[in-house]
């Protein structure tokens, strides 16, 4: 086989989204004749919140190998920002801002401002001991990665993909606007051009976000999609809750997603309830993000008893916790466009019934619609009426288990399929 080295801050045990998209490709490479290297830092702690992320993890290489792939492991030593961000003190949470701005403007020119440096100096050495790998793939973010494929590229003549995983300055969702990070978005503009202007092909999530990139850096850019892992969907083949209407949202969520609408409907739709209502909704791993928690408890104020905010867990969990719901909730971005949401293909596998509201009118409707598993809202009005067809239904009792054998309009949505896309691309380079 064919070796790929694949650099990538996020894999697992890593438990954040990121790593999803790149354990795939470990996954199922081998079968279209490719054998992944990968190159990750140390995920030995659990990530259970944000400052997580950014303690030290590990003390020495580590490096795993099996038939489908070969991971090094590399320890992550906490800089000076990631001490202080993480301290309990104020003070160093203040501080630690100042030094994030300081970084962000650094790492454009020098190597000291990136914490995980390693990755590129370790990669630099498996490329001088090991000519037979000759093709590279580099995920963001972070996009400051996408200059150790500059740095390789002109060292070894190596031909390399940068694969987003979002925009980087093309993106939408949370811009920071002021002076400085305005200041920091005119380097990074400029860095990202100089250094995926070496790269063959971008690669991205959805043809929106193609395109946009594309025409940004001047690159040829093909799309692959997130998916679904099949093997995981033997998890997930639990029976729903037969005591009580369960809704689930599992991830991240946005102050541009208008969750909101939803929220007024359920309350409403519980105030139409006799007694006690049988219903719950859960949001699987939101307490990993504290702002948009308070924003649930907030709008959800006197209907607590009827919300689960849930602590992050791991894939398996989180799917065995949507198999045993009866309906699946997703919400578009507000006048955002190009955002599939990894969450919409695992729904998918579920074989659950997927609400969006709002809707996106774009590549989530296009595919619910396509898949024949969605029920678009995008009133209260809307959701009210919809989860009291749904509760009706809950209570006839049509319960049944998840598949796991997917339709096939929703099979081609498997990780399989999309890292087939990518192998053809890798054939190219």
């Amino acid at each position: 086989m064919k070796k790929v080295l694949i650099i990538s801050y996020y894999f697992p045990p890593c438990n954040l989204t990121g790593a999803n998209r790149i354990a795939s490709w470990a996954e199922y490479l081998h079968l279209f004749g490719y054998y992944p290297v990968i190159v990750t830092r140390s995920w030995n702690i659990p990530i259970s919140t944000p400052e997580d992320v950014l303690r030290s993890s590990g003390s020495e290489i580590i490096t795993e190998k099996n038939d489908c792939y070969t991971v090094h492991y590399l320890p992550y030593k906490a800089s000076l920002r990631d001490r202080l961000f993480t301290s309990e003190k104020k003070l160093g949470k203040t501080l630690s801002k100042f030094f994030s701005l300081i970084n962000l403007i650094t790492q454009n020119f020098s190597n000291h401002s990136i914490p995980y440096i390693n990755l590129y100096y370790f990669s630099k050495e498996l490329l001088s001991k090991d000519r037979s790998i000759d093709k590279l793939i580099i995920s963001g973010d972070p996009f400051v990665q996408f200059k150790f494929g500059y740095r390789l590229h002109r060292q070894f003549g190596i031909r390399w993909i940068a694969d987003y995983r979002d925009g980087w300055n093309t993106q939408e969702l949370e811009i920071e606007t002021g002076f400085m990070h305005r200041l920091i978005r005119l380097w990074d503009r400029r860095s990202e051009k100089k250094w995926v202007q070496t790269a063959s092909f971008i690669t991205s999530v959805s043809d929106t976000y193609t395109s946009d990139i594309s025409r940004f850096v001047n690159v040829k850019g093909e799309t692959i999609l997130n998916g679904y892992l099949e093997k995981d969907l033997i998890y997930a083949t639990g029976i729903p809750n037969k005591d009580r209407f369960t809704l689930a949202y599992s991830g991240a969520l946005y102050n541009s997603q208008r969750i909101e609408i939803f929220l007024e409907g359920y309350k409403r739709f519980i105030d139409l309830l006799p007694g006690d209502a049988r219903c719950e909704l859960h949001f699987i791993g939101l307490k990993f993000d504290v702002k948009q928690s308070k924003r649930i408890e907030e709008l959800m104020e006197g209907y607590d008893q009827y919300v689960t905010l849930g602590e992050r867990v791991s894939r398996v969990e989180s799917l065995e916790y949507l198999g045993q719901a009866h309906l699946l909730l997703l919400t578009g971005y507000e006048k955002r466009k190009g955002i599939p949401g990894s969450k919409l293909f695992d729904y998918l596998a579920l074989d659950r019934p997927i609400l969006i509201c709002p809707t996106d009118s774009d590549i989530m409707e296009k595919i619910l619609l396509e898949t024949n598993k969605g029920i678009i809202a995008n009133t209260a009005e809307d959701v009210t009426r919809i989860l009291q067809s749904q509760y009706n239904l809950f209570l006839e009792g049509h319960d049944r288990p998840a598949s796991d054998h997917p339709s096939e309009k929703v099979s081609r949505y498997s990780r399989k399929n999309s890292t087939a896309t990518l192998a053809k691309l890798l054939d190219q380079l």
